[in-house]
């Protein structure tokens, strides 16, 4: 990152618009301005305090209509779900315990049951997976981090599948369903991909 930083830097010098200590003062300045618990005489007792010093802080240098218009719209599906709920839970928007989103998940899965346009799957799908997030964020799981997991726990069942199906000079592709899961079965008793 630091390299892309140094490049710019560069850019904007030689167009004359910057230089790097101009990045340095503004970072620094940010720093100062948004800390004055640290570099100032604002006091705060715990870390909420903080947090609320800084929302306010934001607030004041940066007019935004929506408490949601700080997330980028460029960031990844599930960073994004997670930053624009979690804003809302900064202003009372959630449920009070798991109870709620679990609710909701078992109403959005019922929706989906029930559609039948491709349109209509694609948007209560996203309903489930956003539905999905709030959860994972109520028991403190990253979800990013949970679906990487289950990529990494996946991959590692399958590669032990072909290895199998290769040991026992099977070809896949000529398997059904069953044989299929038969061979995922044993993968899965072997612990392949398991913390």
């Amino acid at each position: 990152m630091l390299l892309q930083v140094l490049m710019h830097a560069e850019v904007g010098a030689r167009e004359g618009t910057f230089v790097l200590g101009d990045i340095v003062e503004n970072i620094a300045l940010k720093l100062i301005r948004r800390h004055p618990h640290v570099f100032g005489d604002a006091t705060a007792t715990s870390a909420e305090e903080v947090y609320q010093n800084w929302e306010q802080l934001k607030k004041a240098e940066k007019t935004r209509d929506s408490i949601l218009d700080g997330v980028p719209r460029t960031l990844p599906a599930l960073a994004a779900s997670q930053a624009i709920q979690g804003r809302a839970r900064r202003v009372g928007f959630d449920w009070p315990d798991i109870e709620g989103p679990l609710e909701k998940l078992r109403e959005e899965v019922d929706e989906f049951a029930r559609a039948e346009t491709a349109a209509e799957r694609l948007d209560e799908f996203g309903d489930i997976v956003f539905v999905l997030v709030n959860i994972a964020d109520h028991l403190g799981i990253d979800a990013e981090q949970a679906l990487r997991g289950a990529n990494a726990k996946f991959r590692a069942r399958f590669g032990e599948v072909e290895r199998l199906a290769t040991a026992r000079g099977l070809d896949m592709r000529e398997l059904n369903l069953e044989a299929l899961d038969t061979l995922w079965d044993e993968a899965k008793a072997a612990k392949i991909g398991s913390l």
